[in-house]
């Protein structure tokens, strides 16, 4: 394995146990962090185009992780398209752990409605 390999494989490592970290702590959002939506939405609209944008896009797939999932998927693609255009692989990492949560939480929810039907 050349240095340029190892390097390429640390790094990957590196991302994957951030991406690790990210999705064991996201699930600590608490019901009042629903008001923090519009104050997050308002900086989203003058943030610029950089990681700051991409983190303030996760927040807020984050803070709808478990009031408002579908609310908080409209704002998946915006986030990994922006992740992805920057090259910031931990962005991309971030965003993709948070959106994954959010589809499982989802899908939780439209089988506990099915089973309160039943």
């Amino acid at each position: 394995m050349t240095a340029e390999q190892n390097i390429s494989s640390i790094k990957k490592c590196v991302i994957l146990c951030l991406a690790a970290i990210l999705a064991t702590t996201a699930g600590y959002t608490q019901s009042g962090d629903q008001n923090k939506v519009p104050e997050l939405i308002a900086r989203l609209s003058y943030a610029n185009e950089d990681t700051a944008k991409v983190r303030l896009l996760a927040q807020i797939l984050q803070v709808h992780l478990y009031y408002s999932t579908e609310k908080g998927l409209s704002y998946r693609k915006e986030a990994v398209e922006l992740a992805e255009k920057l090259q910031w692989k931990l962005g991309i990492a971030m965003v993709i752990t948070i959106f994954k949560r959010l589809e499982i939480t989802n899908q939780q929810n439209r089988k506990e409605c099915f089973f309160i039907l039943i």
